[in-house]
């Protein structure tokens, strides 16, 4: 991972306890976020069927089911 990916990372991930903002820094619909997005450290967690498999499932619910208060 790069610095630049890196500094934004660490940048959404102190919006945390801010949520429509760290939700827009996550989900935000970019060639660069998209590209960051599938540079993560968690890429390769999950086999593309079963990535697949959940994305059909609908498992990750709505966002208003993901966002925790914290």
């Amino acid at each position: 991972m790069g610095y630049g990916a890196y500094l934004h990372w660490v940048s959404v991930l102190e919006l945390y306890q801010q949520p429509a903002q760290f939700c827009a820094g996550i989900i935000e619909d970019s060639p660069y976020l998209r590209k960051l997005r599938r540079r993560t450290p968690f890429v390769g967690i999950l086999t593309e069927q079963e990535r697949q498999q959940a994305l059909q499932q609908d498992a990750m619910g709505d966002l208003e089911q993901v966002l925790v208060d914290f």
